[in-house]
């Protein structure tokens, strides 16, 4: 009796753990920073700049 519900416990957080994720981007569609400059700018502000690289999808 308590083995069939152990088993009725753990079956729905067994199959909603094992499903998959429809709308999961991978990290190769992501655009990141491959250069960060930091500078001193006008009136000693710093100015920081960025280069990303953009995917091809």
């Amino acid at each position: 009796m308590i083995r069939h519900f152990i088993v009725l416990l753990l079956l729905p957080l067994m199959l909603f753990s094992l499903t998959g994720c429809y709308d999961a981007r991978g990290v190769e569609t992501l655009s990141y920073a491959v250069a960060i400059g930091i500078d001193k700018g006008n009136s000693n502000l710093l100015r920081l700049s960025l280069q990303f690289a953009s995917p091809r999808l």
